[in-house]
């Protein structure tokens, strides 16, 4: 739900952004929902640093293979000139 409430308020602005953007949001949320802490299995310093240590990683990876993903799949132009295909 996050990720669509945040691309949802951002692509009236622009849409690449807010595809990055709803992505980043939706592995944040995962990345520290579903962390052990929540259930108490683990204490928040190690949490703290597998979020840090794996989160930042994993949010780059979900961003650049959203944008990637969505924008072929929607026909998006990533530049003004369009594709060069």
């Amino acid at each position: 739900m996050t990720a669509y409430f945040a691309y949802a308020g951002l692509k009236r602005f622009n849409e690449i952004p807010a595809i990055g953007v709803g992505a980043a949001v939706g592995t944040a949320t995962n990345t520290i929902l579903g962390m052990a802490v929540v259930r108490g299995y683990m204490d928040i310093g190690l949490a703290a640093t597998i979020a840090v240590t794996h989160g930042i990683p994993e949010i780059i990876v979900a961003v650049v293979i959203s944008v990637a993903v969505v924008a072929t799949w929607r026909q998006i132009a990533l530049r003004p000139g369009g594709a060069s295909v």
